[in-house]
């Protein structure tokens, strides 16, 4: 093999790993739980009609 296949290689492995850390790593995994909580008041919110639970909620 020459030199730019090798580096081509490299350079693919590289950008799968990255991108396979990613969608792995601990920050986009409590990004994602974050929003599935924001998402569970957010509907909380649209069918709740007793006021001090909405404050609580909002809060």
């Amino acid at each position: 093999m020459n030199f730019k296949q090798i580096l081509v290689i490299i350079s693919v492995i590289t950008i799968i790993l990255g991108g396979l850390y990613y969608l792995m790593s601990p920050y986009q995994n409590c990004l994602r739980t974050v929003e599935i909580k924001i998402e569970e008041v957010r509907n909380k919110l649209a069918t709740e009609t007793d006021v001090k639970t909405r404050v609580e909620l909002v809060s």
